[in-house]
């Protein structure tokens, strides 16, 4: 070998999973105001828009879910040239929504005391505004 070290098989994978996770179904739908809408085989509603064709939202989609699925096997420490998508504490309470409590705690992996301090304070503000129920109370 040349020095390169191939990349891992987790890596690899995740390709061929999101071509074959996310694929459009069923018939394109056309509706009033020129929208036309496509449903991903995800569950995902891929629709055109102003200034942007349904084709384009379907590559979005794809190539979101694709960064996505490659962060999540990638190795924590890989340098990224840009951020990971959401902070330490978005990233634990995704997996916390997910019942994925190891999830939560990997997330938070590298998260100073300070940064600890934040997030308890968030969630506990968080916590109250569930309780507190819908915004609009008056």
């Amino acid at each position: 070998m040349d020095g390169v070290e191939p990349v891992s098989a987790d890596i690899r994978r995740v390709g061929a999973r999101v071509r074959t996770e996310h694929h459009t179904v069923g018939v394109v739908r056309t509706l009033p105001g020129d929208v036309n809408q496509l449903d991903c085989a995800c569950g995902v509603t891929l629709t055109n828009g102003p200034g942007w064709s349904l084709d384009e939202h379907l590559r979005l989609h794809r190539a979101e879910v694709k960064y996505e699925a490659l962060l999540a096997v990638a190795h924590p420490a890989m340098p990224l040239s840009r951020t990971a998508l959401g902070s330490p504490g978005a990233r634990a309470l995704d997996a916390l929504l997910a019942d994925d409590t190891a999830g939560a705690h990997a997330a938070l992996t590298g998260v100073d005391d300070d940064d600890r301090r934040h997030l308890r304070t968030a969630a506990l503000r968080l916590a109250a505004v569930v309780d507190e129920g819908p915004a609009d109370r008056a």
